[in-house]
């Protein structure tokens, strides 16, 4: 005989398959925020392009900010430039095992004419993401 705690359980577990499988379910929040992690980094991509040093720093945080504080952006600028450094894509997130407020994001970077892949860290500072490492 069907209780209603049973009753409920498997209305519950139908409930979960059918958010899972409509892409409800925490699949759908990594791709989301993989975009907003993205959108960090292009950000700092399309500052640095424009060599905006005001919007580059905007776009950083951690030893990154530090680091253009200290030095200013023209190094950086010249060396981009010098290499052709430009990001491309972002192909995956991963949380950073060090600090619950920074993620891995893996890119597509073209370098001296060729694309690369690499690991680029981004931290939440000042209420958004920020590319904090290069």
């Amino acid at each position: 005989m069907e209780t209603t705690t049973t009753r409920r359980f498997g209305i519950a577990a139908a409930l979960a398959v059918a958010v899972a499988a409509a892409g409800l379910g925490s699949g759908c929040r990594r791709r989301e925020d993989a975009r907003v992690f993205a959108a960090a980094v292009e950000g700092f991509f399309q500052a640095a392009a424009k060599q905006d040093c005001a919007a580059t720093k905007r776009a950083t945080a951690g030893d990154l900010r530090a680091h253009l504080e200290q030095q200013g952006c023209d190094g950086l600028f010249e060396q981009m430039e010098k290499h052709g450094l430009a990001y491309q894509s972002s192909t995956a997130v991963k949380p950073d095992g060090r600090a619950p407020q920074a993620r891995i994001l893996e890119v597509r970077l073209r370098l001296n004419g060729k694309e690369r892949d690499r690991l680029l860290r981004v931290e939440q500072a000042e209420g958004a993401w920020k590319l904090a490492s290069l």
